[in-house]
């Protein structure tokens, strides 16, 4: 009997073991699936290019259905960092986490999983190349001009036009800002779009790898030649506003 009784408490220390290990070797891989506070997009977006693999005939729906099972699955594993994403005035930024969003932003996101994973890519880059080109002006300056007409016109290339827009409006509509700011965002947002339209098929016939280097250098000629707008003043803290120009570039 004592060794029968033995023989089980060792069988069920095993299982808990290899639950255990299961788990710390499913949490690894989640850790090299990018599963970093910045990189919410890129974890879901690697699972889309690996069902894509295995599914090349896989149409929009399909990709959107796979994403929605997944986030039911993975989205518990971004909790922890709800309290950081909390601690951001968006106001002044851009949405780059599923779990940072608007109501409103939600709504659009939820709509087509897919396109709103690209918006959040989208946003990423534009808030790190602002950072990167312009050492001030990034609150209502040049600066805060190029990251908004940026994102828009990435979201163009990564989505459509309408959908950048409606992701683009729903983001104002979230986190409004009071008078002159919210037009001007508003106004760049579309200047942004504006680009895309503009220097669609030259955008669009870009290898894939050259596409978002050759629109980031679009949207920086058209800020530097004034086709923006930004807060007047070399502080930017001017009562109307003004065309942009080169001012806080690096």
């Amino acid at each position: 009997m004592i060794k029968k009784f033995i023989k089980k408490i060792i069988s069920l220390m095993l299982v808990v073991c290899l639950v255990l290990t299961a788990n710390i070797v499913s949490f690894a891989q989640m850790k090299n699936k990018d599963m970093e506070f910045n990189n919410y997009a890129k974890f879901y977006l690697n699972l889309v290019e690996e069902y894509k693999v295995k599914n090349p005939n896989a149409s929009l729906d399909d990709i959107n259905d796979m994403l929605r099972k997944a986030m039911k699955k993975y989205d518990k594993n971004f909790a922890a960092n709800r309290i950081r994403i909390q601690s951001i005035d968006y106001s002044d930024y851009l949405p780059t986490d599923k779990v940072a969003l608007s109501d409103p932003e939600k709504e659009v996101f939820n709509s087509n999983p897919y396109y709103g994973l690209q918006a959040l890519l989208a946003a990423q880059t534009a808030i790190d190349m602002s950072e990167r080109r312009y050492s001030y002006g990034l609150h209502n300056g040049n600066g805060d001009a190029f990251r908004h007409s940026l994102w828009n016109c990435l979201m163009s290339s990564y989505t459509t036009v309408s959908y950048a827009k409606k992701f683009a409006d729903a983001h104002e509509e979230g986190v409004p800002n009071e008078g002159l700011e919210s037009y001007m965002d508003i106004y760049n947002n579309k200047k942004g779009r504006d680009v895309y339209v503009d220097n669609k098929s030259r955008i669009d016939r870009a290898p894939t790898y050259a596409r978002t280097g050759l629109i980031i250098d679009l949207i920086q000629e058209a800020v530097d030649g004034g086709n923006m707008r930004r807060f007047a003043g070399d502080n930017f803290k001017g009562t109307y506003l003004v065309k942009t120009d080169t001012l806080g570039k690096k």
